[in-house]
């Protein structure tokens, strides 16, 4: 009888180590990339666990086109917690990323929305980065997205053909996704103020920077390019410089912006923006100041200081936006969400071009929340097809309350009425 109980405990045991990944991701996609160089998962595992993220050693089996299975070793690491889409009754995601391990590459493997957000992606590869589990920031065009109901992802069955000339078998399989949209991250940040820069924008904007942040009170260290990966949990976290920054300020500014704010500001002269991007660290707040020459970097340091610096210090209501555009997603309704102290809306807008850029703006007056989405067309040679725009709004810091939100696109005006609980 004891030998069957140890029998039975090493058969459970042996189920947990080797698993069959086969089912629907609950968010909407799949989302990963490929990246070069590799570590022991016993290396993996224990860089990870030093910066405080939960991780966990799993061997997984795929299936192959010949039938044979295929063992890999792999690492999940928690990285964060997809909201539900009703906060009042459903209860938070648990976020989780797989990293496939090789001799010389590895696959990074999230779970996305259902529009295709990168933001999941970003949030995973941030902690590796921070954790020296990789040295590099993997650009966006090399994330690949794979519908939900394809098991393995694309990226895996990309990746074991580079690694071990296997050829995996996907299956196809009926999905119900709960269609989560709003991903946080769960480690708190560092409590500093950092800005980045390379010399030429360090001489020339820096200066006026500095003066106004030393007026705030705000005690902050300028960091070079290299020093970037120790300060990446910066609770406020300021990059000087747009995607083609010397210095390896470009990487960094690339990694944070949505392509079309980086070919923006690449194509347009004159060009600057003050891109409030995706936290990293709970709380975290990273502003991109750039612009398409490093006077118009300038421009965008004293854009920032004249209206953005006194709400981050008062923690005023302030927009943040993801924005992609997909000639495959279908046209869509408008999606108004509350959430403790934020409103989610998201925005699908026809366009003839995938070239263009939103500009977003806003404003509240008492319980009124008004929201205008306009866009620029880029001047770049871009392929004449049909796209829709995926706008993804957060408004940030909202007392809590009801309010009414008015939404000015170019597909019309929509008015929804919306509750902002309580933090």
């Amino acid at each position: 009888m004891r030998k069957h109980r140890l029998l039975v405990l090493l058969l459970l045991l042996m189920s947990l180590l080797t698993q069959q990944t086969s089912s629907c991701p609950p968010t909407g996609h799949h989302l990963g990339v490929i990246i070069s160089g590799a570590l022991s998962p016993e290396e993996v595992l224990a860089r990870l666990q030093l910066v405080g993220i939960n991780a966990r050693h799993e061997v997984i089996q795929h299936k192959l086109t010949s039938g044979e299975d295929a063992s890999f070793e792999t690492v999940v690491f928690e990285y964060g917690q997809w909201l539900p889409t009703n906060p009042l009754t459903g209860q938070p995601i648990r976020a989780d990323a797989r990293l496939y391990i090789g001799k010389k590459s590895m696959a990074l493997k999230v779970n996305t929305s259902l529009s295709g957000s990168p933001e999941p992606l970003r949030k995973a590869i941030a902690l590796l980065y921070k954790a020296n589990v990789i040295d590099y920031l993997p650009k966006q065009q090399d994330f690949i997205l794979t519908e939900g109901n394809r098991v393995p992802a694309d990226v895996v069955i990309a990746w074991a053909k580079q690694e071990f000339g296997y050829d995996v078998k996907q299956l196809i399989l009926k999905c119900k996704s709960s269609g989560a949209d709003v991903l946080i991250p769960f480690l708190m940040p560092s409590k500093e103020v950092v800005v980045i820069a390379n010399n030429v924008d360090a001489r020339l904007s820096y200066s006026v920077l500095r003066e106004a942040l030393a007026l705030k009170g705000l005690n902050h260290s300028l960091i070079k390019p290299t020093e970037f990966k120790q300060h990446l949990d910066a609770e406020i976290l300021i990059i000087l410089g747009g995607p083609e920054a010397y210095e390896g300020v470009g990487n960094i500014s690339e990694f944070f912006l949505s392509p079309s704010d980086s070919e923006y500001l690449k194509r347009k002269d004159s060009s600057y923006i003050v891109y409030l991007a995706q936290p990293l660290f709970e709380g975290q707040r990273i502003f991109i100041l750039a612009g398409n020459d490093r006077f118009d970097t300038k421009r965008a340091v004293e854009n920032f200081i004249e209206d953005f610096l006194e709400c981050l210090l008062e923690k005023r209501p302030s927009l943040r936006y993801e924005f992609e555009t997909n000639h495959m997603l279908p046209p869509r309704n408008v999606i108004v969400r509350g959430y403790p102290c934020m409103l989610f809306v998201e925005v699908f807008s026809t366009l003839r071009t995938p070239c263009y850029k939103p500009i977003v703006n806003f404003q509240i007056k008492m319980n009124k929340i008004e929201i205008r989405v306009e866009y620029v067309q880029l001047p770049v040679f871009c392929i004449q097809v049909i796209t829709m725009g995926d706008l993804r709004i957060f408004i940030e810091d909202l007392l809590p309350g009801n309010y009414e939100v008015t939404i000015f696109a170019p597909e019309g005006r929509f008015l929804v009425n919306v509750s902002i609980p309580a933090c």
